[in-house]
């Protein structure tokens, strides 16, 4: 369920972005960059999501609370 709610709080922002745009207006390069990082950082957490799924149906669940502290502490 948490999946769910998160997803659909990126989809707001996006919505929200996009209502906010008056009819006819060309999309500027601000809103555009807008619209990417919000949907960048949906598929970001939902891959994460899906790599937690994946190591938690192939080791014990320790483990995969394990890779997941180390998945939300990694900077790139």
């Amino acid at each position: 369920m948490n999946v769910l709610s998160k997803c659909g709080r990126y989809c707001e922002t996006g919505i929200q972005l996009l209502y906010s745009l008056e009819a006819g207006m060309e999309l500027d390069q601000e809103t555009l960059d807008g619209l990417f990082l919000i949907q960048h950082a949906q598929i970001k957490f939902l891959q994460e999501e899906f790599a937690a799924l994946l190591v938690g149906g192939q080791f014990d669940a320790s483990t995969a609370k394990i890779v997941r502290s180390l998945q939300k502490n990694v900077w790139f």
